[in-house]
């Protein structure tokens, strides 16, 4: 399922495809109080978002996406499925490794990202 372009679920999809936010990020990025609601209609939209609580009323919110057969297989992917194949990568050494041990792939954007 997608999202209106520019809605809070669309752009709360978009950011946690970049890297995993806390619930402070969110209400800051997507501009609203109630996240749990946008998180809840991620998942009910068939994406699997993963909450982690860090204490003192800090949560962190994961994107896990799946792997897409065709990249296992070495068959030829358009575009769009050839980067949400790299970003689910991506987000998957990321939560292998956990977040204490991530070091951003660009080095010099990290700060930029945040």
């Amino acid at each position: 399922m997608s999202f209106r372009m520019g809605s809070q679920n669309h752009v709360l999809l978009n950011e946690l495809r970049n890297r995993p936010l806390t619930n402070f990020e969110i209400i800051r990025i997507v501009g609203c109080l109630k996240y749990t609601s946008r998180i809840s209609d991620l998942r009910a939209a068939g994406y699997e978002v993963i909450a982690k609580n860090e204490g003192g009323g800090t949560w962190t919110y994961y994107l896990r996406e799946k792997i897409n057969l065709k990249f296992l297989k070495g068959e030829r992917m358009n575009e769009k499925e050839l980067f949400t194949t790299a970003v689910g990568a991506v987000c998957f050494f990321y939560n292998a490794i956990g977040p204490d041990r991530w070091q951003h792939p660009c080095p010099g954007q990290a700060d930029a990202a945040r």
